[in-house]
This record gives structure tokens, sequence and C-alpha cells, in this order.
């Protein structure tokens, strides 16, 4: 339901050969799932028939660890280390690591040190 509303809106704002730096999706006031509004369309029953795969994926993720099902179309982005850049090499936050830190799970403070 996200991604096709995200489509949706995507193609309202975007516009070609406008060169754009980040994109980013900010939700806010979501409510408990139990919380739904019953709509005139069927799209509350539509979403409903998915509560089982997404039980059986947060399940999945429970068991095995976080992004162990992810959508296909974001393989590569899983696969992927974050924030290379055009040669391929790392910044050196991301080489530096602190006691305690691991590729995908970093501490919160700032990095103090020369930043060039």
């Amino acid at each position: 339901e996200l991604v096709r509303l995200a489509r949706e809106s995507f193609h309202k704002v975007f516009k070609r050969g406008t060169p754009y730096r980040a994109t980013g999706a900010v939700l806010m006031d979501l409510g408990p799932e139990r919380s739904l509004q019953l709509d005139l369309f069927g799209s509350v029953a539509s979403a409903e028939k998915w509560k089982p795969v997404y039980a059986t994926v947060d399940g999945l993720d429970e068991r095995f660890g976080k992004h162990t099902v992810y959508l296909g179309s974001t393989w590569k982005a899983m696969h992927t280390k974050a924030h290379e850049n055009e040669r391929g090499d790392a910044p050196a936050r991301a080489k530096e690591l602190l006691r305690g830190e691991n590729a995908r799970q970093r501490i919160g403070i700032p990095m103090l040190g020369d930043v060039t």
C-alpha cells in the first residue's frame, strides 16, 4: 500500500532533468493496526489479506535476524555497501569502527577529528 502511494506521489513531484541530491520519506502520526478505519472501496479489505504474509516475515526476522526477507527489487541495495563513492571506496568513518560497532550497527555519536 505504501509503495503504491509513494509511486503515485513520486510521479507528481519528479521533474526529468532536475538534479536531485537526496530523496526520503517520513511517516508520521501512524496508529496501531487495530484502529483501521473502513473505506468505501475495499482497499482496507485488500490490505487485510496481506496480514498473514507480514506476520510470517516478522516471524522470520525475529528468528533469523533483520533483513532475512526483503523485497526482491531491493536486492542491489541490500547487497551493496552504503555510501560508496564512484571509485568504490568507503568513507573514513565506515573504515574506523569503534569498539562494539559492526558494519550494520553503529554507536550514535559524532566522530571527532579531521573532517576531510
